[in-house]
């Protein structure tokens, strides 16, 4: 949730979305199920409940991830695809203890072939596969070495819902902390 929070008018380099790829062929940002953050070329971080499918966790072949977006219904010439290539999920992570240990990691190849009609996403040929290429629009999130002190200001950003049992919005929302 991001609530008190505003429509972001600039990217967020490292913001990410993961998506059920069935949803989102139907229509580019209908699979939005939650936000991650890119790290490096080939790793974006979540939540683990985020990775889940009812009981079980979904596969590579069930989600994908998208860079470069404000909206999560355009798709922009920025706009990247993520192919998922491997899930790694916290092994204490259990869906009955709250979030505890509620941490995902998504392995991910940027797929480079592919179009849109209208909102349909159109996979072409064989799939050419290449780390998440860094831009003024995609990046992975700066690491700091040192420790947040208690009260430090932060910013979070998503596309969750901005109140309480509110739906999710189209625009990236951010807010500082």
């Amino acid at each position: 949730k991001i609530v008190n929070g505003i429509v972001a008018t600039n990217y967020i380099p490292y913001q990410a979305s993961i998506r059920v790829s069935i949803r989102d062929y139907a229509r580019f940002g209908r699979g939005h199920t939650c936000g991650a953050v890119l790290v490096n070329s080939h790793t974006s971080i979540t939540a683990a409940h985020c990775l889940m499918d009812g009981e079980k966790f979904r596969t590579p072949f069930d989600i994908h991830v998208v860079f470069g977006t404000l909206n999560r219904y355009i798709h922009t010439q920025d706009s990247r695809i993520g192919h998922v290539e491997r899930i790694i999920v916290h092994p204490q992570y259990s869906r009955f203890q709250s979030f505890s240990d509620d941490i995902g990691i998504v392995i991910v190849s940027i797929i480079d072939r592919c179009s849109f009609k209208g909102d349909f996403l159109i996979l072409i040929g064989k799939q050419l596969r290449r780390p998440v290429e860094f831009n003024a629009i995609i990046h992975s999130i700066p690491i700091i070495d040192y420790k947040v002190v208690e009260f430090t200001n932060c910013q979070v950003s998503g596309w969750g819902s901005t109140e309480w049992q509110g739906v999710m919005p189209a625009d990236l929302f951010k807010a500082n902390v």
